[in-house]
């Protein structure tokens, strides 16, 4: 199943895209570059559908790379960027200007490590969350400053590589951490509950289903998506397992819209899309497993179908 891709050249390279909220019911993501000698930027894309094209609607000098991003969910043209320069990594809070390209810096997070990620609460958007290796860091911002309201540790040889907000509960969030996945209370900043081993080596990501509010999918370096329930995280066995990748899976997310599609990237340079409905039919903690082998791409034994292009 094949289909036409709508393709915009960035003139750099970029390891980082976003989506932003909806405005007006335009669609937009931004998107920032990593470029070592070169001047980066954050360029603002918007998909125009009466010509089926992206647009680049403004662009706008970062002095860094640009390692992750996330936008305000209220203020246009507000966002915090993940960046590194010459071994330096740091957090910052800028507001970008429809007459220039120059970015109006708001703040720097005192940040001590590597950052990994940084979000931005879509309940509250005075909360903000950064990932670093050795830490998880809550802060609030109010009148253009921005404070450290705690933070926690991963544990022993333990490292944080990224995290996923609860899209429904502003008290939780889902945190990658070498092999395996914690489930942190970020008001409390405390760990509730952790899968220990989601993959063998490290585990590359996870993401939320917006449509049930315990399950969750993990992507890691054994090839995998493994599919989990908070409820059930003492179990050490997935609820389900999906191989289509033949190298680490780095990225995977679920559709905002259904519960039974997700998407996942990896790289052997392939991006799959995925239809899950047996994991539908699993409804609470005493669910059984889908009949069929515990790993297999092939949608008659596992009710997904892979989509590769």
């Amino acid at each position: 199943m094949a289909a036409e891709a709508v393709t915009f050249s960035l003139t750099l390279p970029a390891r980082t895209l976003r989506a932003v909220p909806a405005e007006n019911g335009v669609t937009q993501w931004i998107a920032g570059t990593t470029s070592l000698r070169e001047e980066n930027e954050v360029r603002l894309l918007e998909y125009d559908p009466v010509h089926d094209q992206l647009v680049a609607k403004a662009s706008w000098v970062h002095p860094e790379e640009v390692w992750d991003i996330s936008c305000c969910p209220k203020h246009a043209g507000t966002f915090l960027t993940a960046h590194a320069k010459v071994g330096v990594y740091g957090a910052t809070l800028w507001q970008a200007s429809d007459s220039s390209r120059q970015l109006a810096r708001v703040a720097d997070l005192a940040l001590e490590g590597v950052v990994r990620r940084v979000l931005w609460s879509q309940h509250n958007t005075g909360q903000l969350l950064t990932v670093e290796e050795g830490a998880l860091r809550t802060w609030s911002m109010a009148d253009a400053a921005v404070q450290q309201t705690a933070c926690g540790a991963p544990g022993e040889l333990v490292q944080f590589w990224t995290a996923a907000l609860h899209p429904r509960d502003p008290r939780l969030a889902l945190v990658a951490a070498g092999p395996g996945v914690q489930l942190w209370d970020v008001q409390a900043i405390s760990q509730v509950g952790c899968v220990e081993v989601a993959h063998r080596m490290r585990t590359w990501d996870v993401s939320w289903a917006a449509g049930n509010e315990h399950r969750f999918v993990t992507g890691g370096d054994d090839c995998k998506l493994r599919f989990w329930d908070t409820r059930m995280l003492s179990r050490p066995e997935a609820l389900q397992e999906m191989a289509g990748h033949s190298h680490w899976v780095w990225n995977v997310a679920y559709s905002p819209f259904h519960d039974q599609l997700l998407l996942s990237s990896s790289t052997d340079t392939t991006v799959n899309a995925w239809y899950t409905p047996a994991l539908a039919k699993l409804k609470g903690p005493d669910m059984k497993q889908p009949q069929g082998p515990k790993s297999s791409s092939h949608p008659s034994l596992r009710q997904a179908i892979r989509l590769t292009r």
